[in-house]
């Protein structure tokens, strides 16, 4: 296996890497890299990872409804809509 070396990595693929030692199982790390992953996504389309997880549970039953509609890059049309209904 090819050790990666740091400096050729972004700087998400960095953090993911430096993370991975703090892992105690590998199911541990797999749910981490898509915790990473989800939160990475938020930062590149504009949004704000803090409260887009904050959304995310808060509304958890219409996130299993329709999961599409509250990815990173559309989930703050869901929160303007359930507003508006509000």
């Amino acid at each position: 296996m090819e050790k990666v070396h740091g400096s050729r990595l972004s700087g998400a693929a960095r953090v993911a890497v430096m993370c991975a030692h703090f892992f105690k199982t590998r199911h541990g790390a797999a749910v981490g890299e898509r915790y990473l992953s989800l939160i990475h996504t938020c930062e590149l389309s504009g949004g704000n990872p803090f409260e887009y997880l904050t959304a995310f549970q808060r509304h958890s039953s219409e996130v299993g409804d329709t999961p599409g509609d509250w990815m990173p890059w559309n989930y703050r049309a869901q929160l303007a809509s359930a507003a508006a209904a509000a």
